[in-house]
C-alpha cells in the first residue's frame, strides 16, 4: 500500500483574470465561491491589450459600428477608453462579489501581450481562475485559456459561462503522482465546500488494486467518497456524463488533459462545470 502523499499547499492566493465578458464573470463567480471555501485572497487583473491596441491604429484597420452594421476607422482613444470603462466594470462586479462572501480583495490594471501578463500575475499566485470563452464570438474554448490552461506549471481553473456548478465534486485518479496531488486537492476542496466527492477510477488493468490505492490516498476521507470505473473512451464521453447529472467541478491531472489530445479543446467546451487542472 502506498505511503500517504504530502498534502498539497494551501491556497491562498487566487488570480482571476477578467474583460467584463459573460465568461470572465462567471469565472469570477467560480473564483469568489472557491476563495470564500478555503479563506484566499482574490486578486483581479484586467489587460488592456496592446496588441488590439496597435491594431487599431493601423490604417486600414477597421470597425463594424453596432447600429449601422458598416464598416468604420478604428480609433485608438475611443477603444483605450473602452477598455478603461471595462476595467470599471470588472473592479465593481469583483468589489461585489468579494464583499458579498466576505473575502479580502485587490484589484489592478495592466498594458500589454494579455496571455503573458495573465501568465506574470500566476506566477505569484496558488490558482489562476480564467472563462472558457475568450471575447472573440464561438462556442470553442478561448487561445488565452486554452495556453494557459496547458503550459501554466500551476493550478489552473476554466469557468463556463454559466457559472460555477452546485453538485459534487469530480476528480479523474489514474495512479500517477500528479494524479495523487489531483484526487488530495479535490477531496480538500469536497469537504471545504460540502460537496460529495466521486472518484472516476482510470483502470488499467486492476482496477480494484488502483482503488485501493485511492482510498490510501484519502485516508480517514475514503468513505465519503463514491468509485467508479472510467476508460479513455469514457472520458471523451464525459461531459455530456457529468452534465446529465450534475456535477460541480471536475479536477484532473494536466497529463490526463493531454491524453485527449487534439480533442481537448472541444472537449473543455463541451463541459458544463469548472475544470480544474493539477500539474
Amino acid at each position: 500500500m502506498p505511503d500517504e502523499p504530502e498534502r498539497p499547499a494551501s491556497i491562498r492566493r487566487i488570480v482571476v483574470a477578467l474583460d467584463a465578458s459573460r465568461s470572465s464573470l462567471a469565472a469570477l463567480e467560480a473564483a469568489a465561491e472557491l476563495a470564500a471555501a478555503v479563506n484566499a485572497e482574490l486578486a483581479g487583473l484586467f489587460v488592456e491589450d496592446e496588441n488590439l491596441v496597435r491594431l487599431a491604429g493601423l490604417p486600414l484597420a477597421r470597425e463594424f459600428d453596432r447600429i449601422s452594421d458598416r464598416p468604420r476607422s478604428m480609433d485608438t482613444g475611443e477603444l483605450r477608453r473602452h477598455m478603461a470603462r471595462q476595467a470599471g466594470r470588472a473592479r465593481r462586479a469583483l468589489s461585489e462579489q468579494a464583499e458579498t462572501r466576505k473575502v479580502s480583495w485587490s484589484f489592478r490594471t495592466v498594458r500589454g501581450n494579455v496571455t503573458h501578463e495573465v501568465r506574470a500575475a500566476a506566477s505569484e499566485a496558488d490558482l489562476l481562475v480564467l472563462g472558457s470563452r475568450g471575447r472573440s464570438p464561438g462556442s470553442m474554448i478561448g487561445s488565452t485559456a486554452r495556453e494557459l490552461l496547458t503550459e501554466m506549471p500551476t493550478l489552473v481553473l476554466v469557468a463556463p459561462p454559466a457559472g460555477p456548478g452546485r453538485g459534487s465534486v469530480d476528480v479523474l485518479f489514474d495512479g500517477t503522482d500528479k494524479g495523487e496531488r489531483a484526487l488530495t486537492l479535490a477531496s480538500d476542496l469536497a469537504l471545504s465546500r460540502d460537496r460529495p466527492l466521486r472518484v472516476l477510477i482510470a483502470p488499467d488493468g486492476e482496477t480494484e488494486k488502483r482503488q485501493d490505492h485511492a482510498k490510501a490516498v484519502l485516508g480517514e476521507l475514503a468513505g465519503l467518497a463514491t468509485y467508479e470505473e472510467i476508460d479513455l473512451q469514457g472520458l471523451r464521453a464525459a461531459p455530456a456524463r457529468l452534465r446529465a447529472r450534475g456535477c460541480g467541478l471536475l479536477v484532473l491531472s494536466r497529463g490526463a488533459l493531454h491524453a485527449l489530445g487534439e480533442e481537448a479543446a472541444k472537449w473543455i467546451s463541451d463541459l458544463q462545470c469548472p475544470l480544474l487542472v493539477v500539474d
